[in-house]
């Protein structure tokens, strides 16, 4: 028997639920169902929002063209040539070809199907999870429509459960359902929409357990939810991308929030506190110094302490990051610095400044000049240290917030010391 997610796909585009952004009438993918003809085109949505089901109705509606499906993983470049090379243009206008998970082709791999996709000899019917442009290179994107399918919303997924509970009921399905057992079911769909997450066919699949296991209804816990959370793609940097910017937003809850879904997912605690170091320095940086000290010292204390205890050392990094003053000026500064050794950078070293180290480099006046700046009062000569070309530019503005308030007194005053020596 066929499991429910496989018997419930849809035949026709009329059954298919969500997905209206890409598919309601006057779109451009729904008037290629109109016509029954279709390019090259690339599915990008999470599991179970239908992608697969899309490619197979791209068949129904076009059932004269011979179509093949292949996972990315499994398929090679002989299968590729025999279906690009197997097919006759004169007959039909090219073979479609299913590719799941596109983006675990190689480079090379996608180097040989792109001439037969160049040709229309094969019609490419991509699927993916991850972001494609990190994965497909630029001449194959380029000959692919990109539609980006989202999480089916809730009234979708409801549709889906009942369209399940009605083929149950049917003679085609194993098992008899009576009406108080019926009941109970519908009672408990908001929590497998709950838990589904926008997936059909996790939807449908934990539906399906409970209809197998319908006597012990009553004592499955619903409270225990299983954390959608992806290690590796594009989610975990959805994930990782909303906590730094909970924290650069000086929003200590929603950094709690994706903290903590990234902890109960399972990611590796060692990534998240990079990320926090890297924040400490690009979004807080000088305005509080202590930022990096807090959560370099919660990254040690946590290898001495171990999970699930040290959770709380990322949890006190984080919100201290979070309200903490900021201020991205050490990002700025270094951005302007090197685009400015990207313009400049074979300026000579002012002669008083290089190094000395032989009687040569003496006599060639490397060195001379220079003033050793604890000779001179509060260890201050106010020579200049810039190439003479640059000498008027400025490459770190502190804020006016948080510790670099105190730095901009200091470069006032070492500024205003600089002219009256020079005056």
């Amino acid at each position: 028997m066929k499991p429910l997610a496989d018997a419930l796909r849809p035949v026709d585009l009329k059954e298919f639920f969500g997905q209206e952004k890409i598919l309601a009438p006057g779109t451009e993918l729904h008037s290629y169902f109109n016509h029954k003809n279709f390019p090259s085109l690339l599915l990008w949505g999470p599991p179970g929002s239908g992608k697969t089901t899309l490619a197979n109705l791209i068949f129904q509606y076009s059932p004269s063209i011979p179509h093949f499906k292949e996972s990315a993983v499994k398929i090679g470049v002989n299968r590729i040539r025999e279906i690009g090379d197997g097919h006759n243009l004169i007959s039909s206008p090219g073979s479609y070809l299913f590719l799941d998970e596109i983006h675990r082709f190689s480079k090379s791999q996608q180097d040989v199907l792109l001439p037969y996709v160049e040709q229309g000899k094969i019609i490419l019917i991509g699927a993916t999870t991850e972001n494609p442009s990190f994965y497909l290179n630029s001449p194959l994107m380029s000959r692919l429509r990109l539609f980006v399918l989202e999480p089916l919303p809730d009234k979708a997924i409801e549709k889906i459960l009942h369209q399940g509970l009605h083929y149950c009921q049917s003679a085609q399905y194993f098992k008899h359902l009576d009406k108080n057992q019926i009941k109970q079911i519908t009672s408990i769909f908001p929590h497998i929409i709950s838990y589904s997450e926008g997936d059909a066919r996790r939807a449908l699949n934990f539906f399906e357990a409970i209809i197998q296991n319908i006597e012990n209804i009553d004592k499955i816990d619903f409270s225990k939810k299983i954390f959608s959370y992806d290690k590796q793609g594009d989610y975990f940097y959805d994930l990782i991308s909303a906590f730094h910017k909970s924290v650069r937003a000086s929003d200590p809850q929603g950094a709690l929030y994706y903290l903590a879904r990234m902890i109960m997912g399972g990611a590796d605690p060692a990534y998240i506190f990079r990320r926090m170091i890297r924040i400490a320095s690009e979004d807080i940086g000088l305005a509080d110094p202590l930022a990096l000290v807090q959560v370099t010292q919660a990254r040690s204390a946590f290898d001495v302490v171990g999970m699930p205890e040290a959770e709380l050392l990322l949890v006190q990094a984080a919100i201290y990051l979070a309200v903490s003053p900021k201020s991205n000026s050490i990002y700025q500064a270094w951005d302007r610095v090197q685009q400015e050794v990207k313009k400049t950078g074979s300026i000579p070293v002012p002669l008083h400044l290089r190094n000395a180290p032989t009687k040569l480099a003496q006599q060639l006046k490397h060195g001379r000049g220079y003033k050793y700046d604890h000779d001179y009062p509060h260890a201050f000569s106010g020579q200049t240290t810039l190439p003479p070309q640059l000498s008027e530019f400025t490459f770190y503005h502190p804020q006016t917030r948080g510790f670099e308030r105190e730095i901009n007194k200091r470069l006032k005053w070492w500024e205003q010391k600089k002219r009256n020596i020079k005056n």
